[in-house]
C-alpha cells in the first residue's frame, strides 16, 4: 500500500507538481513546508536515466579537493548548508544531475528534502495562479509580508511615530533603473532613534532579503522594527536603545527578485537580464557575490546563468550600490587598508545580514581561511548570538566554504564594523508555524543583543550580562529607599560545536541613574548579595535613596565587570518616584498682601498601569456582536491566558468606527487621582497578537468614554499586529485624547475603554484576535 501511494505521488509530481501541491495544501493548509509523512522520490534507474524527478533536486556533493569545491561553487546552486565532512548541499536541475553523474562526481539525492522543496514550490505556484491579482500576501504563507506590504507597514510605522522613525528611499532596483521593462522598485531604509536626543550615536545596520527566495528574513527584520517601536516607553531596554543608539533596517534589498519568489520561483538573484544569460529562469546577479571588497577572489561564478554569478564587475548592480552607499553614509571607517589591519578595540557599530537557511552565525572573513584581524572579538560576539539562537557560530571557509564579494566581508573589510550573516531556519519557504515558534523567539533576543553591543562590539560582549534587573518597590515616594537587584552572568556563550569562550568570575557591578555611565551617568557600586565577588554568576544589589530624584519616571542602568576588566552591555529598569506631600511655601520671598499662598499643590505623577475588573461585548452595530467571546476576563492581567475574538467582524471594511467590526468594553479600572490635579495624559496598553497577517492589516483600535459609554473619543489604533504577542501603547503622558478630563470622569460608573478589532481584504473575517492585557495609566499634574 505504501509503495502504491509513493508511486501515485511521484506521478503527480511529473504531471507538473500542481496535484502534489493540492494534496499538500489539503493535508496541512495552515503549515506549508511541514508536510508529514515526507515523500521520497525514486533513485536513478538503469543507464543513468531518472523517473519522477521535479525541476529542482536537493543533492549532497562530496568534494575531494579544493579545486572540486570551487567548481561546485561556481557551477551550481550550492546552499549555505553542510551535510558532513567535505560535503555541501546544492539545488540542481535534472540536467545538472545527469552532468554530475557523467563527470563521476560523488553526488546523492536528498529524497526527503527534494520532495519537501517540490511541495513548497507547488503550493505557492498553484495558489499564485489561482489568485494572480494578490499583491499583499504570499499564497499559503500568511505570516510573511510581500514587498508591497512590508513597505506599507514600515511607511505607516514611521508616519505614526515621526519622533522615532524615518522611512527613506535610498535607491532603486535593477528593473527600476533599466528602461523598457517592468516598473521595478525603490529600495528603502528605516531609521529608528529618538530624534530629540542628539548624536552622534552608535549604529546597528540590519538588512534582509538580498537572496529573494529566503522568505523569513524580511519578515524578521520588519517584526524587529515593530517590536522596538511598540516597546518604546514601555520596556526600559527598548527605550534606552532608541534614545542612545540608531538602528537602521533595509528590509527588502532585492525587491525585483523577491517578487519572483513570492510567485513560487526558487529565485536567488536579482533580475538583471543583459549580462549574456538568455534563460529567463536563470538570469540575474547574485548580489551576495557582487560587493566590491575582494570581488572575484573565489566562491563565485563568471557564468551569467549560474546561481552564484558575481556580475560583470565589482558592485555592478544598483542594489549593491544602494547598500554600499548607505553603509558608507552611516558607518564609521575604523580599519586600515591592509588585510591584516585590525579595527581598534574601541570600534563601534554592528552589521547583520539575514539569510536562510542552515541555522548558522557566520563571521568574516568569507574570502579566505586566514583569520580576520579581529577574529577573536568577532567570535566572542558571535557566541553571544549562538547562546540566544542555538546556531553554530563559525567562519565560513572553516565550516562551509569560501565566498567573495559578500556584504559582511564588505562592511568589515571597508569599515572594521563587527559583521555577521545569520542563516535562519531550515528551509527557503519556511513553514509559518516554525517561523513563529522557533525563528522569532530564538533570533529576536539575538538582534536586541546586537543592538546593545553596537557601542563597543569588540569589548562589551566579553563582559557579563546584567539580567533580571528590578527595583522594589517599582513606585516609591520621594525620600524613601528602593532596593535595586540584578544578576551578573559571564557564562552566556555558545558556539554550538565551534570552540568554547573563556569565562571569568564577576569582579564588580554598578548602576547609574537617568544616563548610562558612558553618557554622563555617575556610576555607583553594587554589592555581591553573598558578600563576595568570587563566581562567574553573581546576584548583586544596592539601595537607592530617592531624596534627590524628582517625581516622575527614572531609568536605572546596570552593568557588570568580569575579572579581566571587561564591562558587559547595559540592562535597565524604570523607577517611578511620586510625591504626595504639599509643595512648601517659598521662604524669604515677600508675598503681595492680597495674594493667597498656594497650598497642597500636587506633584506630577501617574497611576501606573491599572487593570479592569469588568467587561462587556458591544451587542449592537458591532460585527457579529460578541466581541472577545472566549475568556474575556483573561485580559484583566498580564499573562495567564488571552481573551480571544474568533472570526472577527462581518466584512472587510478597514475603518475603526465601522459597524461591521467586533467591539468590546472594559471598565472598573479603579482610577484614584489626588485631589486638585489636572489630567495631562492617558495611555492605554494592549498586549496583543493575531492568528495571521497576510493582506488583512489586522489592528486594534481604542476609544475612551467618560460618561458610561454614551460618548466616545476619536479612535487611536495600533500598527499592524503580528502573530507573536507584542505590547502596544496608545496615547501618552501628554495626550488627553482630544478633551479635558476631570477626576469624576474616571469613576467606575463613567470611564470605559472600547477595543475594536479591524481587518481588511480577502478573508478579513477569518482573523482571530487575542488580547493578553488591556491596561490604563493616567498622568496628572
Amino acid at each position: 500500500m505504501l509503495r502504491f501511494r509513493l508511486v501515485l505521488i511521484i506521478l503527480l509530481v511529473v504531471a507538473g507538481l500542481s496535484q502534489l501541491g493540492r494534496l499538500y495544501a489539503q493535508d496541512a493548509p495552515d503549515e506549508p513546508g511541514a508536510m508529514e509523512p515526507r515523500v521520497y522520490l525514486p533513485a536513478v534507474i538503469g543507464g543513468g536515466q531518472m523517473e519522477g524527478l521535479p525541476s529542482h533536486i536537493l543533492v549532497h556533493l562530496i568534494h575531494r579537493s579544493h579545486e572540486e569545491l570551487e567548481y561546485f561553487l561556481a557551477e551550481f546552486d550550492v546552499l549555505e548548508a553542510s551535510c558532513g565532512v567535505n560535503c555541501v548541499e546544492a539545488v540542481v536541475s535534472p540536467e545538472q544531475y545527469q552532468r554530475l553523474l557523467a563527470e563521476g562526481r560523488l553526488v546523492t539525492i536528498d529524497e526527503a528534502g527534494t520532495a519537501q522543496l517540490a511541495a513548497d514550490l507547488a503550493l505557492v505556484q498553484q495558489l499564485s495562479a489561482a489568485d494572480a491579482q494578490a499583491i499583499a500576501a504570499i499564497p499559503g504563507y500568511a505570516c510573511y509580508r510581500t514587498v508591497e506590504e512590508t513597505y506599507s507597514t514600515l511607511s505607516a510605522l514611521a508616519a505614526a511615530n515621526p519622533q522615532l522613525a524615518a522611512w527613506t528611499d535610498i535607491g532603486d532596483s535593477w528593473e527600476k533603473v533599466t528602461p523598457g521593462g517592468a516598473a521595478g522598485y525603490d529600495v528603502f531604509a528605516l531609521k529608528l532613534t529618538n530624534n530629540a536626543i542628539p548624536g552622534p550615536k552608535p549604529k546597528f545596520l540590519l538588512m534582509a532579503a538580498i537572496h529573494a527566495r529566503e522568505y523569513t528574513t524580511a519578515e524578521l527584520a520588519t517584526r524587529f522594527a515593530e517590536d522596538l517601536i511598540a516597546k518604546y516607553n514601555v520596556d526600559p531596554d527598548a527605550t534606552w536603545l532608541l534614545d542612545y543608539f540608531e538602528i537602521h533596517i533595509i528590509p527588502q534589498v532585492n525587491p525585483d527578485g523577491r517578487k519572483k519568489a513570492e510567485a513560487g520561483a526558487l529565485w536567488r538573484k536579482n533580475t538583471d537580464n543583459d549580462d549574456g544569460c538568455n534563460n529567463s529562469s536563470s538570469w540575474g546577479v547574485d548580489l551576495n557575490r557582487n560587493s566590491s571588497f575582494k570581488w572575484n577572489t573565489g566562491g563565485s561564478s563568471g557564468v551569467a546563468c549560474n546561481e552564484t554569478y558575481r556580475g560583470p564587475s565589482a558592485a555592478s548592480e544598483p542594489e549593491t550600490q544602494v547598500v554600499q552607499n548607505y553603509a558608507s553614509s552611516i558607518l564609521l571607517d575604523q580599519r586600515g587598508p591592509n588585510d591584516t589591519d585590525a579595527a581598534p578595540a574601541t570600534a563601534q557599530d554592528v552589521f547583520i545580514t539575514l539569510h536562510s537557511y542552515s541555522q548558522l552565525v557566520l563571521y568574516p572573513w568569507g574570502w579566505t581561511t586566514t583569520p580576520a584581524p579581529n577574529s577573536t572579538q568577532l567570535q566572542t560576539l558571535g557566541r553571544k548570538f549562538g547562546y540566544f539562537n542555538g546556531y553554530q557560530v563559525c567562519n565560513g571557509p572553516t565550516c562551509l566554504y569560501a565566498t567573495s564579494g559578500t556584504t559582511d566581508d564588505y562592511t568589515y573589510g571597508q569599515f572594521g564594523v563587527a559583521s555577521y550573516t545569520f542563516e535562519l531556519g531550515t528551509a527557503f519557504f519556511q513553514a509559518c508555524s516554525f517561523f513563529t515558534s522557533d525563528i522569532i523567539p530564538k533570533n529576536m533576543p539575538a538582534l536586541y543583543y546586537a543592538a546593545k553591543a553596537a557601542r563597543r562590539p569588540y569589548q562589551n560582549p566579553a563582559g557579563p550580562d546584567a539580567l533580571n534587573v528590578s527595583v522594589s518597590p517599582a513606585t516609591a515616594a520621594q525620600g524613601s529607599q528602593v532596593t535595586l537587584s540584578a544578576t551578573l552572568d559571564d557564562t552566556r556563550y555558545n558556539s554550538n560545536g565551534w570552540g568554547a569562550e573563556p569565562v571569568q568570575n564577576i569582579a564588580a557591578g554598578r548602576y547609574t541613574v537617568d544616563a548610562p555611565s558612558w553618557a554622563g551617568g555617575a556610576p555607583i557600586a553594587m554589592n555581591a548579595s553573598d558578600g563576595a565577588f568570587n563566581a562567574s554568576v553573581e546576584n548583586v544589589s544596592a539601595v537607592i535613596d530617592t531624596s534627590a530624584l524628582a517625581p516622575g519616571r527614572h531609568t536605572i542602568f546596570v552593568e557588570g565587570q568580569d575579572a579581566n576588566g571587561n564591562w558587559g552591555v547595559l540592562s535597565a529598569v524604570f523607577l517611578w518616584v511620586t510625591s504626595n506631600g504639599p509643595t512648601p511655601t517659598p521662604t524669604f520671598t515677600p508675598m503681595p498682601t492680597n495674594t493667597p499662598t498656594p497650598t497642597n499643590t500636587p506633584a506630577a505623577g501617574n497611576t501606573g498601569f491599572l487593570s479592569p475588573s469588568a467587561n462587556a461585548a458591544q451587542t449592537s452595530s458591532a460585527g457579529d456582536n460578541n466581541g472577545f467571546q472566549t475568556n474575556p476576563t483573561n485580559a484583566y492581567a498580564d499573562g495567564g491566558g488571552v481573551a480571544q475574538d474568533v472570526n472577527s467582524g462581518t466584512n472587510n471594511n478597514s475603518s475603526c468606527t465601522a459597524t461591521s467590526k467586533d467591539k468590546h468594553l472594559f471598565y472598573n479600572y479603579n482610577v484614584n487621582l489626588p485631589g486638585g490635579v489636572t489630567v495631562t495624559g492617558i495611555e492605554v496598553r494592549l498586549d496583543a497578537f493575531v492568528d495571521a497577517v497576510g493582506s488583512n492589516a489586522p489592528r486594534m483600535c481604542v476609544q475612551l468614554s467618560w460618561d458610561g459609554g454614551v460618548t466616545w473619543t476619536a479612535a487611536k489604533q495600533t500598527p499592524t499586529l503580528t502573530t507573536s504577542e507584542a505590547t502596544y501603547v496608545l496615547g501618552g503622558a501628554a495626550d488627553t485624547w482630544g478633551r479635558s478630563w476631570t477626576t469624576t470622569n474616571f469613576a467606575n460608573t463613567s470611564f470605559r475603554v472600547r477595543v475594536i478589532n479591524v481587518a481588511s481584504g480577502t478573508n478579513a473575517t477569518a482573523r482571530d484576535f487575542s488580547l493578553d492585557w488591556i491596561a490604563v495609566r493616567v498622568h496628572y499634574q
